[in-house]
C-alpha cells in the first residue's frame, strides 16, 4: 500500500551533492536531460561524479552499471569532522528532491556531506524492464542489498578505508538497517528515520491504516472545515470521471483518498486543506480541470507508480511488506479487522481503497513473483555488541502514518540498549529535517581520526 513512494510526496523538502575524479566527472550517455538538467544547476561548493560497479555483486564478468553521487564540498575543513552519507526515501525515487533542504539547513552543511542516487534512480542507471512473471532474480540486484554495496563502493572510493556515519529516512532508513546488518564494521554512526524491522507485514500494515484515521482527526482539529470539504469532494466527483497515463488508470471517488498521502507529513496539512477547498469550489460549478491535474499528478503519480511502471512495487513486495504486493496487503488488513469488527466502508480516506481501484494496463505486481527479503535484528544485535562504539539512535514520530510509531516496538525490545531510540510526539514522516536532536547525534563526533577526500 503505497509501500513506495513516500519521498516522493516530500513537497516539503528536494536534493543535495557530487564528485572530483577526471573520469568521474564524465557524465554516461545514458545520463537523461532531467539528470544533466540537475548536474548543471548545482552550486559551486558541491562536487559530483560517477562510479561504476556490478550489476549482479555476487556474480562474476557482471555488467557495469553507473552509480551518480555528489557532496557538498563547503564544510570548515577539520579533520576531526566526519562525513556522512544520506539515504533518501523510496523505493524509485532519486535524491535531488533533498537538495534545497540541505542548502536551507547550517547543520546539513556543518561537515562533508554524500548523497547518491540509489540505482534505478536519478542519474544512476535505470531499473531494467520485467522480462518474464519470475522477478525474483531480478528484483534482488536493485534493493537495499545492493545499495548498501554500492554505498561500501563509494565510501572507498571517496575515503578508502575510512568510517563514516550513515543517515537514512523512510526507504532509505531501510537501506541503513541493511547496513547495519552487511557493513557494521564502516559506520561511525547510524541515524534511523522513519522506518524499523516490522514483528509482522500484517501488524505493520494494519496499524498504518489506522494510524491514518487517529491522525486524521489531529489533521480536522487543526483545520476544522477538512472534514465537511472531504465528505463533498468526494460526493462530487463523477463516477466516470477517470484519469489515465501509459502504466494506469482510476475512476472516481477514489482518486479523492490519494490525500492519504499528505497525511504523514505535517507540514503537508495545510496545502491538503487548501486543495480541498480548491477542489470543493471547482467542482461545484462542474469544472473538473484542476482534479484532473492534482489527480494525475497524485493518484496516479505516486500510487500507480507514474511512468515507472511496476518494478518498484516489486521492491516493496520483496523488501517493504515482504511477501506481499499493494492489493495483497490490503485484503489481509481487510480480514484483520474485519475480524476485529471494524467497517473500514465509511472512512473519509482509505489507502486501500484507491490501491483496489487502480486499473494497470499491463501486468499488475500480482502476477509477478519475487522472494521476500527480510532484515535480521539478531544479526544487527550481534553485530552491535561486537562493534560496542557504534552508536544507533533511531527515530519515529507520532503523526507519521507511513511507518507508525507503533510499529517500532520490535525492534526496540530486540536491540534495547544497544540503541537510543526517540518518538517525537509533534512529528511526522518528514521530521528528520526538522528535529533539531535528529542533527545533534548525527553531528557527534566518535572519534578524531581525520577524514578527507583522496
Amino acid at each position: 500500500m503505497l509501500f513506495r513512494n513516500l519521498y516522493l510526496t516530500l513537497i516539503f523538502t528536494t536534493s543535495l551533492f557530487a564528485s572530483l575524479f577526471s573520469l568521474a566527472n564524465e557524465i554516461p550517455a545514458e545520463a537523461s536531460r532531467e539528470c544533466r538538467n540537475f548536474i548543471t544547476s548545482l552550486p559551486s561548493e558541491y562536487k559530483w561524479g560517477f562510479i561504476k560497479v556490478d550489476e549482479k555483486w555476487d556474480q562474476a564478468n557482471s555488467k557495469k552499471i553507473n552509480v551518480f553521487y555528489y557532496y557538498y564540498d563547503g564544510a570548515p575543513k577539520n579533520p576531526e569532522n566526519i562525513p556522512y552519507v544520506f539515504f533518501n526515501g523510496g523505493p524509485s525515487s532519486d535524491s535531488h528532491g533533498t537538495l534545497r533542504m540541505f542548502q536551507n539547513n547550517a547543520e546539513a552543511r556543518a561537515t562533508t556531506a554524500v548523497t547518491l542516487d540509489q540505482r534505478g534512480t536519478g542519474c544512476s542507471t535505470q531499473y531494467p524492464k520485467p522480462t518474464s512473471l519470475d522477478m525474483t532474480d531480478v528484483t534482488r540486484y536493485w534493493g537495499t542489498e545492493s545499495i548498501v554495496r554500492d554505498a561500501e563502493a563509494l565510501r572507498t572510493h571517496l575515503f578508502k578505508n575510512r568510517k563514516w556515519k550513515i543517515f537514512g529516512q523512510s526507504y532509505g532508513a531501510l537501506i541503513s538497517l541493511r547496513y547495519l546488518e552487511n557493513f557494521p564494521e564502516s559506520i561511525y554512526s547510524a541515524n534511523i528515520h522513519g522506518f524499523t524491522v516490522m514483528k509482522s507485514t500484517k501488524d505493520f500494515l494494519t496499524k498504518r491504516i489506522l494510524s491514518q484515521q487517529r491522525v486524521l482527526k489531529d489533521i480536522a482539529n487543526k483545520h476544522p472545515n477538512l472534514l465537511k470539504n472531504l465528505k463533498e469532494v468526494r460526493e462530487l466527483v463523477p463516477n466516470n470521471f477517470c484519469l489515465e497515463n501509459k502504466a494506469a488508470k482510476i475512476c472516481g471517488a477514489p482518486i479523492i483518498d490519494a490525500f492519504s498521502i499528505y497525511m504523514g507529513f505535517i507540514d503537508a496539512w495545510q496545502p491538503m486543506d487548501q486543495i480541498l477547498q480548491q477542489l470543493n469550489t471547482t467542482l461545484r460549478h462542474g469544472d473538473t480541470s484542476f482534479l484532473k491535474q492534482w489527480g494525475t499528478q497524485t493518484a496516479l503519480g505516486v500510487f500507480a507508480g507514474g511512468e515507472k511502471g511496476v518494478f518498484p512495487n516489486l521492491i516493496s513486495a520483496m523488501e517493504i511488506a515482504p511477501g506481499y504486493t499493494d492489493i495483497e496487503g490490503c485484503k489481509l488488513v481487510e480480514e484483520h479487522l474485519e475480524s476485529s469488527n471494524i467497517d473500514w466502508s465509511h472512512w473519509l480516506v482509505n489507502e486501500c481503497r484507491i490501491l483496489s481501484a487502480i486499473e494497470f494496463k499491463k501486468r499488475a505486481t500480482e502476477e509477478y513473483t519475487v522472494q521476500p527479503s527480510f532484515i535480521s535484528l539478531e544479526q544487527i544485535r550481534s553485530n552491535l555488541m561486537k562493534y560496542s562504539d557504534l552508536k544507533v539512535y533511531l527515530y519515529s514520530g507520532e503523526k507519521d502514518t507511513f511507518i507508525p510509531s507503533s510499529t517500532f516496538d520490535w525492534t526496540v525490545q530486540h536491540l534495547g540498549p544497544l540503541i537510543e531510540y526517540t518518538n517525537f510526539q509533534d512529528s511526522g514522516h518528514g521530521g528528520f529535517s526538522s528535529e533539531k536532536l535528529v542533527w545533534q547525534n548525527l553531528l557527534k563526533n566518535n572519534s578524531s581520526v581525520q577524514q578527507t577526500l583522496h
